[in-house]
């Protein structure tokens, strides 16, 4: 019997992850010296401890055992030699470890894929909680506009909810939109994602939502018959969008903040391409392992601001080392999740890991406790889908392994595939 201490953990994430959206007053408590997601992480990795010792081993997916064996690579290079070097220049282990800990975090997809996900019986029910959390939050930040809290965007128009939450209710988007998901469109979610969207204003969210609309567009073979329903899928979602741009507080700000994206001569682009130089020419003074420290990311230290581009960040603290480990864990994840696009949930994750992505080479939102869980869970569902087919295909013979690995558009399994143990 699985123990449903990993279930809690991820209840507790997700607990977190609206408190942290809504109010940034909670990262003021601290637990045995932790912040609430870093004791968090630290009960997860306990975990990730016995799992890796016990499945690592087994050697049964090459392609996962490559992401995991990264990821710890990654992490034991940050413990056994970053650390060391910033303790050599003065710094205590304890400032090290709570500055340097979101280095950690990937450890994560490795508990959600060999713990998590295997707690449940249907792994549609952690993508459910994950939606209600997007749903709880809808409503939490109407209320705040409903009092008249609200902020503006850099360019002048309406943000109701931070820029951050536009991670979450893509995620809501891609599972209840035919084109994204294969399955019977969801109205009320849809409108729910999209008012969530609108109400983070983002010129960067909206560059993404384009993004994976396009790749959906281009693969949308992959639906087989269910083209007609994307069909009508397209046409609810055209109704959807000409009803709620009639309403002028949507189509004042949408309209306004689209149009403002096309112009790179703003402010605000111009403060970001600078920032982007200043963080490039820091890196070439320190291309190894950058400034090995998060907040340093320029020559000068009177700047202190990101330079809201992940690539930028990485290269500017974490150097050559840092951006080589993480675009191999990244970059090996999509393959893995495309090469599984005819099943639907890894296409789902596939789209929102690619939008996560895509929003953070502009923004300053990669390692954000307010979005993280997605690009962690996302992941580690990716690999647990690709074990499970994989597990499939053995389980038939060898020579339907091979075929699949060479086409996998040839073999489909349907979204409720579950797989008990690993």
């Amino acid at each position: 019997m699985r123990s449903k201490i990993p279930i809690f953990i991820f209840i507790y994430f997700l607990i977190l992850q609206i408190l942290n959206t809504y109010s940034l007053d909670y990262e003021k408590l601290r637990f045995l010296r932790f912040g609430l997601f870093e004791f968090g992480f630290v009960l997860a990795c306990i975990y990730v401890v016995i799992d890796v010792l016990n499945y690592l081993p087994q050697k049964n997916n090459r392609e996962n055992n490559f992401v995991i064996t990264v990821i710890l690579i990654y992490t034991a290079y940050q413990i056994f030699y970053i650390f060391p070097t910033l303790h050599s220049r003065g710094l205590s282990y304890t400032a090290i470890l709570g500055s340097n800990i979101f280095k950690l975090y990937f450890l994560l997809i490795p508990f959600f894929y060999f713990r998590l996900i295997p707690s449940f019986n249907d792994i549609e029910i952690p993508i459910k909680w994950i939606i209600s959390s997007a749903i709880i939050i809808l409503f939490l930040f109407i209320y705040n506009y409903s009092i008249g809290k609200y902020m503006l965007t850099d360019t002048g128009q309406l943000r109701i909810a931070p820029g951050t939450v536009a991670v979450l209710f893509v995620f809501t988007l891609v599972y209840s939109f035919s084109l994204f998901s294969g399955n019977k469109d969801k109205p009320l979610l849809i409108i729910a994602a999209i008012i969530g969207v609108v109400m983070a204003n983002h010129r960067t969210a909206y560059l993404g939502i384009g993004i994976i609309f396009l790749i959906s567009i281009v693969n949308i073979k992959r639906l087989g018959q269910k083209i007609r329903l994307v069909i009508l899928g397209l046409l609810l979602l055209a109704i959807i969008f000409v009803t709620m741009s009639q309403i002028p507080l949507i189509y004042d700000n949408f309209i306004g903040r689209v149009t403002t994206s096309l112009n790179t001569k703003d402010e605000t682009a111009q403060i970001r391409f600078n920032n982007w130089q200043q963080s490039w020419e820091y890196f070439l003074r320190n291309p190894i392992n950058g400034s090995m420290l998060p907040g340093k990311y320029y020559i000068y230290n009177f700047n202190k601001v990101p330079p809201h581009s992940i690539i930028m960040e990485i290269l500017s603290t974490q150097g050559i080392v840092g951006l080589i480990f993480i675009m191999t864990i990244l970059f090996s994840i999509l393959r893995i999740a495309y090469k599984n696009r005819m099943d639907a949930i890894s296409f789902q994750m596939f789209l929102v890991l690619v939008f996560y992505i895509s929003f953070a080479m502009a923004n300053v939102t990669f390692f954000d406790e307010r979005n993280i869980i997605i690009l962690l869970f996302g992941s580690g569902v990716v690999l647990y889908r690709n074990h499970f087919l994989l597990n499939i295909l053995q389980q038939n013979n060898s020579e339907n392994e091979e075929l699949y690995l060479k086409n996998p558009d040839e073999f489909v399994i349907e979204k409720n595939s579950h797989l008990n143990s690993i």
